[in-house]
């Protein structure tokens, strides 16, 4: 979600983002924007990230482009026929 221009910021950092999404969470519902998804979080999101014709529709890209799944370094959408 930002930059961490040193190893002396990250722990400032990483409090500040956690304490923003503890005050959003009641405002973002069961939505999440994907800069705010943090670590494996961001894999395993998707269906929280977009609504549901936009899912499918990446989905159908997903099977269409990359059938083997050799861009798997994204959010976790499956291919739909």
């Amino acid at each position: 979600m930002g930059l961490v221009l040193g190893e002396g910021t990250r722990g400032f950092f990483n409090a500040a983002v956690t304490g923003l999404k503890d005050e959003l969470k009641d405002e973002l519902n069961l939505e999440a924007y994907p800069n705010f998804l943090e670590g494996l979080e961001k894999f395993s999101h998707p269906g929280r990230l977009y609504p549901i014709d936009t899912l499918e529709k990446l989905g159908r890209l997903k099977a269409r482009f990359d059938p083997d799944n050799m861009f798997e370094n994204g959010l976790e959408i499956g291919p739909v026929p």
